[in-house]
């Protein structure tokens, strides 16, 4: 080393001299402190009045000597400083160096000095893992100061979620970015934020032709698309770049009207997280559930965007003075297709024509198109939403179609060309399986799918009607595996004496033959070496446990109150696994996260809902599957199903179904040859020996029933109900008895809710009396349409030969009266 300046202050030159001349010398010594610290020390000492310098390829030994006392005192620098200033002078001395190391943490290549020196291989080790870490080119050294402070990670905006790639190639995303839209600066700060980097094709595709307003939009895409981004990132745009300001005096700017109070709930969520930043956005919902009252002291407060049931929002239109929608600028209805199916047809058309007549007096009525915007959302295009888009939109409105050709996207009239087809389109990450399955086997079978099938998976079985779901709920958390021997050992009544088989008589020493009863339960118990015994009512496992003891069940429909349908939601995603019973009232619009199954016990109402049922999974790329239960009799529904274009469906047979079930059943039942007639048995035991559950089992036998013969008519081919058999449809509800038999003890358990009170009142206000009915003059209440259902003089309810519906399998006769459509 040529030459090597070093100045220590505050030592004598004597003493200086001193230490260097007893420090030991050596070529150990001396290529220990060539190394590359020094020049770390004299970067970091950059800008002092203190330098170092050092000039590789030197051999200077004096430049050596002066080099190693300062090396040994190092921690007594500066003693110039007075000591009660020293504290102080430290602080800012690392402050300062913080604050240049920041700066060149922003831009670490953008100095313009010269590269340092390549890295040797000891300074290499003294960084360990953080050698491998850095960004720089290999035997280049991080410009950096080696500090204990890791940089921080920042992923750029453009570069999206390390799937990106995959989620392009696979389509479920496009090439469009959030950041290339013309959205507001907020907007797009908050997606980012969110996690949300590329568009979705519905997205691209809508989004830049709604920014503006002055087009209408229909947007129609599979389920799971992110059309609920597609429609209200135009929306928060035009609120936040609309003349004047955001102003809560202004009154409802937006309206979004959905068909169920969770997905109004749901969109909710969605407005306010994107407008979290904004908080002059305020968003509101009324969609039932409280008080008009209470949604009105919010409506009078001023609510910006408004998501709301047309029920309602159709009510505080008519009743509620304060309710301002003069100055609105967007109508949004999502889920068009099942606002119609709902019968919202009316109220929907109301709220339009209100709307636009309320909006010629406000600040947007000079527009030359128009001074609403209105957009249309649907995930299948039928006939009926043809003709609500063709009253609601405004002339040259946008169809956009995700599954349109691009080359064809727009049209001379300024629209989407829509196919005639209306098929469906399912995602592409979701396998579709069918399983045969008779109806007297359908309840084991239901239990062995999600033994199987689900484990700790989460999973929604949609069933036809609430009633069933709350039985199947309370079946199912009241489920135990059944014992070894399948039947309850009777303990109590006379003991009987029998010969071969054939019954002799009561027998005289009754105590007698108890006591070799027991001995023989005795040695049948040991033969069958059950290892926690059994229990004497045969309602027991051998081990205690439930057949679903680690696997939260749930449920969901419309019968439930807003409380609750919100806490089961709620409760449902919070769990890791999980089983959700559901109406379709959870088929439309809900987004729940990670739902690995879609489970249909009953088939849907109508074609659509079937889409709409398996879009609760394989959403935005992510794997999904999807069951439907179908009887012998309803594998025409397939060809319907094939014929809306859903034409990848797999068979999955009833023992690849059932076959997983014996590895979730007890030791003791490892071995039982027919475990489904057993579990079907026992679950039958349950049923009857609980009222209240035998109940409801009832209530949901003829509740399945009513929508059974509630098909429409282009389904009815595909759902014949003449050739249901209602003995094996009872079955499935764990019932024992005959179908006339329920729907008379179904009257007996509505008699007894409704009260003496009650019943004697509508006894009195009846068609016939009770006295004429004992006199026989009088005529029995029939229903309307039905054949058969006068009375014959005596009182009596029609037999089966005489009913329309007693050519049915299982005889009904009077149960025309419960479930006549």
């Amino acid at each position: 080393m040529d030459d090597l300046s070093i100045n220590i202050s505050g030592l004598a030159p004597a003493a200086a001299r001193t230490v260097a001349a007893l420090r030991p010398r050596g070529p150990k010594r001396q290529s220990t402190l060539s190394r590359s610290p020094d020049a770390k020390h004299a970067k970091r000492g950059a800008g002092r009045s203190t330098a170092a310098q050092q000039i590789p390829g030197g051999t200077n030994t004096d430049s050596d000597e002066l080099r190693k006392p300062r090396q040994e005192l190092k921690p007594k620098k500066k003693p110039k400083r007075v000591e009660s200033e020293w504290k102080s002078k430290q602080v800012q001395v690392l402050e300062a160096w913080k604050r240049t190391a920041a700066a060149q943490v922003k831009d670490p290549r953008a100095s313009t000095e010269d590269p340092p020196p390549p890295a040797t291989k000891q300074a290499s080790i003294k960084r360990g893992k953080r050698a491998k870490k850095d960004a720089f080119p290999a035997g280049q050294e991080s410009p950096l100061p080696d500090s204990k402070t890791k940089k921080p990670k920042v992923r750029s905006p453009s570069e999206g979620p390390p799937d990106s790639a995959k989620l392009k190639k696979g389509g479920i995303v496009s090439d469009t970015a959030f950041a290339a839209l013309k959205l507001n600066e907020s907007l797009l700060r908050q997606l980012e934020y969110l996690g949300f980097a590329d568009c979705t094709p519905i997205q691209a595709l809508a989004i830049p032709r709604a920014l503006t307003g002055k087009r209408d939009v229909l947007l129609r895409a599979p389920t799971g698309s992110g059309k609920t981004l597609a429609f209200l990132l135009p929306v928060l745009h035009q609120l936040l770049v609309s003349p004047g300001g955001l102003d809560r005096r202004k009154g409802t700017l937006a309206t979004v009207l959905s068909p169920t109070k969770e997905l109004a709930l749901q969109t909710l969520k969605v407005a306010s997280d994107l407008a979290r930043m904004v908080p002059s956005l305020v968003c509101g919902a009324v969609a039932g559930g409280e008080k008009p009252k209470s949604e009105k002291a919010r409506i009078r407060k001023g609510v910006v965007l408004l998501c709301a049931t047309p029920g309602r929002l159709a009510y505080h239109l008519e009743h509620t003075a304060m309710f301002v929608v003069r100055n609105i600028r967007c109508l949004v209805l999502d889920e068009a297709d099942r606002l119609l199916d709902m019968g919202f047809e009316p109220q929907i058309r109301s709220i339009h024509k209100k709307v636009l007549e309320a909006a010629q007096e406000g600040e947007n009525s000079e527009s030359l198109t128009g001074p609403v915007q209105t957009l249309l959302v649907s995930a299948t295009l039928v006939p009926a939403v043809r003709q609500l888009a063709d009253f609601c939109l405004r002339p040259k409105a946008f169809w956009a179609d995700a599954e349109a050709d691009p080359k064809q996207e727009v049209s001379e009239s300024g629209t989407v060309a829509v196919g005639q087809e209306l098929n469906f389109a399912a995602p592409s990450t979701l396998t579709q399986w069918y399983c045969v399955v008779p109806g007297k086997e359908r309840l084991t079978a239901l239990l062995a799918a999600l033994l199987s099938r689900v484990g700790d998976k989460k999973s929604i079985v949609f069933f036809s009607t609430g009633a069933s779901v709350d039985f199947h709920c309370d079946l199912l958390q009241d489920a135990s595996w059944p014992p070894r021997g399948g039947v309850q050992k009777k303990t109590e009544g006379p003991a009987i004496k029998k010969l071969r088989g054939r019954f002799v008589g009561l027998a005289k020493d009754a105590k007698m033959l108890r006591e070799e009863d027991e001995e023989d339960d005795e040695e049948d118990e040991e033969e069958e070496a059950a290892p926690d015994g059994l229990e004497e009512t045969g309602t027991g496992t051998g081990s205690g446990d439930k057949m679903f003891l680690k696997t939260k069940i749930f449920k969901l429909h419309g019968s439930l109150s807003k409380e609750e349908r919100a806490g089961y939601i709620a409760d449902f995603l919070k769990v890791a696994g999980g089983v959700l019973l559901a109406s379709d009232a959870a088929s439309r619009g809900l987004d729940f996260p990670q739902i690995d199954w879609i489970i249909q016990y009953d088939p849907p109402q109508r074609t659509e809902e079937y889409l709409h049922r398996v879009g609760r999974t394989a959403r935005i790329g992510k794997q999904g599957s999807a069951l439907l239960f179908l009887q012998p009799s309803e594998l025409g529904f397939l060809d319907v199903l094939r014929g809306r274009g859903l034409a990848d469906l797999r068979e999955m047979t009833l023992e690849d179904l059932v076959v997983g079930v014996r590895s979730k059943a007890p030791p003791a039942l490892a071995g039982f040859r027919d475990l489904q007639a057993l579990l079907s048995g026992h679950l039958a035991s349950r049923v009857a020996g609980q009222a209240a559950l035998a109940a409801r089992a009832r209530s949901g036998f003829l509740a399945s029933l009513k929508a059974y013969r509630s098909f429409p008519r282009e389904l009815r081919a595909a759902f014949p109900f003449g050739q249901l058999h209602l003995g094996h449809l009872a079955t499935s509800f764990a019932l024992r008895e005959a179908p006339r038999e329920v729907v008379q003890k179904n009257r007996y358990d509505r008699a007894a809710e409704e009260g003496p009170a009650e019943t004697k009142s509508k006894g009195r206000t009846g068609r016939a009396q009770g006295s004429d009915r004992r006199k026989g003059s009088g005529k029995t209440k029939g229903t309307k349409g039905t054949k058969g259902a006068k009375g014959a003089g005596n009182g009596k309810a029609p037999q089966s030969g005489k009913s329309r519906k007693g050519k049915s399998k299982s005889g009904l006769g009077s149960m025309d009266d419960e479930f006549a459509a």
